[in-house]
């Protein structure tokens, strides 16, 4: 079976990049041939695997079995391989469900309201009409977590895979009719870098607690820092790392009450730099709401490495296993969902040997239910199955 594969690759900063880095070594096991083609030239693959620019792939794609586009809402990324998967239809990987700002990118960012209109009212009618028109009145009403705007890349394509069971449920719903799966995504295995708490400055005995990623007020980072500012005269010890942008544009109350305890890493190019600083915390918080049904790479890695890790029980996330990470629920208070962070810490730092056994089931979970040569048997089973029902 002949395969093209169409993604962002590393080094580009998305972490649908780093997805494919790891898992076509293992595709490349189970099809006769996979090409890929990419928006920018990547040395980061596997020997074996031949790399096309993205604008080679509408005069050879007749000669695929099936193409697999992955798509995601970064619109700088996936502008060009949203347009090929609508002109020339295969799989769609949706690693966000919610598609509503790769949308909006692609049409108001270049101001063509008209475009936006017609997206929201194929996917809602006159009441997506309306919709429209309010949203150019006043983008605040832009219902970018309300309304996917997925429904044509859906409708036109021959199946789509999802790595989110609340994912996988929502496209159900939406979508009755059409081929849906859920594969997890793929994990590593991936190693750090040798990085001593030393070199990062910490006193003996400090608690680090690391949050990463680009700036996106969905992250929750002015919960956490008014969390660990409560948390200073109880554990004079907590310092929290953040990695990347994360306070980018922000002015949270909270950062100028951390007296000291924060260490601004800044953006990593390196994965194995990256995962070095993980490996040297001793808790991960990724809360993140609203979800636009993305799994999260950053929690698997830290789970990978056995960090005990608080997430926020939506979307993906929600569907962990409660016994491999701390979820908490969205309250719509900012206050009271520092107040509960700040209790999920302090219970973590309390009970050392419980948060030590919860990590170590997040690393087995992991393993097991990520591990990328997993992945793509499932890919292969699926993408077979759906070649077969299509044209026999």
């Amino acid at each position: 079976m002949r395969i093209a594969y169409v993604s962002p690759l590393p080094p580009l900063r998305t972490g649908i990049a780093d997805y494919s880095a790891a898992l076509l070594p293992y595709l490349a096991r189970v099809f006769d041939r996979v090409d890929v083609y990419a928006t920018e030239r990547s040395d980061a693959l596997a020997d074996g695997l031949d790399v096309h620019p993205v604008g080679d792939l509408p005069e050879r794609w007749r000669t695929y079995d099936l193409c697999v586009y992955h798509i995601g809402n970064n619109q700088s990324f996936h502008r060009s391989i949203y347009e090929l998967a609508l002109e020339y239809p295969g799989v769609v990987v949706l690693h966000d469900y919610f598609l509503h700002h790769l949308l909006a990118g692609l049409t108001i960012g270049s101001g063509d309201f008209r475009g936006y209109l017609r997206e929201v009212a194929y996917a809602r009618g006159a009441a997506g009409a309306e919709l429209a028109y309010e949203a150019a009145v006043d983008w605040a009403h832009m219902p970018l977590f309300d309304e996917p705007l997925n429904s044509r890349l859906i409708d036109v394509s021959l199946g789509v895979l999802v790595h989110s069971r609340y994912a996988f449920r929502l496209a159900k719903s939406h979508h009755p009719g059409a081929r849906i799966a859920y594969i997890p995504a793929p994990y590593g295995p991936e190693m750090p870098d040798d990085l001593s708490r030393d070199e990062l400055g910490l006193p003996e005995g400090a608690l680090l607690v690391t949050l990463a990623g680009m700036p996106n007020t969905a992250k929750r980072t002015d919960v956490v820092m008014q969390a660990i500012a409560a948390l200073g005269s109880r554990f004079p010890q907590l310092r929290c790392a953040v990695i990347g942008d994360l306070l980018q544009g922000l002015g949270e109350p909270g950062v100028q009450d951390l007296d000291g305890r924060l260490l601004e890493i800044g953006y990593v190019p390196s994965l194995t730099r990256f995962l070095a600083f993980l490996n040297a915390s001793d808790v991960i918080v990724n809360l993140r709401y609203p979800s636009v049904g993305e799994a999260s790479a950053l929690t698997l890695r830290a789970m990978a490495l056995g960090k005990p890790v608080v997430v926020s029980n939506t979307g993906w996330y929600a569907d962990l296993p409660s016994d491999v990470c701390v979820k908490l629920d969205h309250t719509f208070d900012d206050g009271e969902d520092a107040g509960r962070l700040a209790d999920a810490l302090a219970d973590l730092f309390a009970h050392p040997d419980a948060t030590r056994l919860m990590a170590e089931r997040g690393r087995s979970y992991v393993q097991q239910e990520h591990n990328s040569e997993r992945v793509a048997s499932e890919y292969e089973a699926v993408l077979r199955a759906w070649r077969g029902a299509l044209y026999g």
